[in-house]
Order: C-alpha cells, then sequence, then structure tokens
C-alpha cells in the first residue's frame, strides 16, 4: 500500500485569506440565505403541483401556487380542486415575501434548465436576483464578477492541484525505480563511506584482500 506524505503547506493566514478573498465571502453569505429562501419557494410551488393536502392547507389560510404565505385571500380551499385552480382574487404579497417570489420567478429557468456557475446565463441570473433582493447590489460584467467572486475558488483549485501534482511525482520515482529493476538514485550529499577493499602489506609489498 502506497503511503502519501503528508503536505508540508500550511494553511492560510489571516491577512493571506483577505488578500485573496477580500469581501467575497460576505457577499457568498449573502447570496447563500437568499438562495435558500428561492428554494423554499420553488419547493413549495412543487408540492402545490404534486400533493392535494398541501394545496388544502396553504389554500385554506390563504395561500396560493406563488407564495406560501398570506396573500390576503381568504379561506379558498373549497375551490381549490387542483394544481391549476385559479384563487378568488389576484394574490397580494408585499414586502420580503414579494422580492423572494420575484426571484424564485426568475431562478426557476436556472432550475430547469440545469446551469451551473460556469454558465454565463447563471451568472446573470444570480445578479437579477441580487439586484431584486438587494437594491443596493451593483451588476458588474460577467468577467468581473467571476474574477471578484469566483477568483478565489479557481486559486484554490489551482492551488490543490498544485500539491496533488507534488505528492503524485514523490510517489512516481520509487515506483518508477522498482519497475526498472534499479536502485533509486542515491543522495547526491551522503559522502562516500571508506569499504574493505584490497591494500598493499607494507613489509612484503603483497596485496592482501579482507
Amino acid at each position: 500500500m502506497t503511503v502519501r506524505p503528508r503536505s508540508t503547506t500550511t494553511a492560510l493566514s489571516k491577512e493571506q485569506r483577505q488578500e485573496m478573498y477580500g469581501d467575497y465571502h460576505k457577499n457568498d453569505t449573502e447570496w447563500a440565505g437568499l438562495s435558500k429562501n428561492i428554494s423554499k419557494v420553488l419547493s413549495h410551488r412543487k408540492a402545490w403541483a404534486e400533493d392535494s393536502s398541501y394545496r388544502y392547507a396553504i389554500s385554506m389560510r390563504g395561500g396560493c401556487r406563488e407564495s406560501a404565505s398570506n396573500c390576503q385571500l381568504g379561506d379558498w380551499s373549497d375551490t381549490c380542486i387542483d394544481a391549476n385552480s385559479e384563487p378568488p382574487a389576484f394574490p397580494i404579497i408585499t414586502g420580503r415575501a414579494k422580492a423572494v417570489t420575484e426571484c424564485a420567478n426568475i431562478w426557476n429557468d436556472v432550475r430547469e434548465r440545469g446551469l451551473t456557475m460556469e454558465d454565463d446565463d447563471y451568472i446573470i441570473a444570480r445578479q437579477a436576483c441580487m439586484k431584486v433582493f438587494f437594491p443596493q447590489y451593483e451588476i458588474l460584467s460577467i468577467g468581473t464578477l467571476r474574477n471578484k467572486f469566483y477568483g478565489p475558488e479557481v486559486a484554490l483549485a489551482k492551488r490543490t492541484k498544485i500539491i496533488t501534482e507534488q505528492v503524485l511525482d514523490e510517489e512516481r520515482i520509487p515506483s518508477a525505480s522498482a519497475s526498472s529493476g534499479q536502485p533509486p538514485p542515491a543522495d547526491k550529499g551522503a559522502k562516500k563511506g571508506k569499504g574493505k577493499g584490497k591494500h598493499k602489506d607494507k613489509n612484503t609489498g603483497k596485496r592482501t584482500g579482507a
């Protein structure tokens, strides 16, 4: 079994993390919180489409497909017979619930298309959601956003790749020697020792060996 040598690379210091990441974690945390709320809305809509008992409970408290929050519709569970049932009045969604609902409408396309942060449309949709929920959010170009927010992830991936390649290189040296039948290269810094070879007898002049 091959034992991987322990990496001598130390963890990033506080200063190095600040230099590399800047405000990345702050913005990522804001998106993480918003993304969680968006997922709740999309999960609600999925349950609305598939679970009749869930629809009954939500419609009874004044909610609808758009939002599980009270949309000021009153109890309309008697007329909510399937997932396509329309509420008796236009749903009124306000405040944070309204913002999250708008974000869910945007993000639903990302989910359905299976986009990832490597796709430009993913970044465009993410920024649109951030702008809806955080009006002070500044829309950036895709290139700038990748460098600002995703740059640290790329840098970390490259750093991990370099460390992995170094470890693999260290493993290849003894493996290559074993497969060729040759001993591994000697340490250049090692000193040559004196062996017990033949030497000349001072009295007889003849060479003798151990």
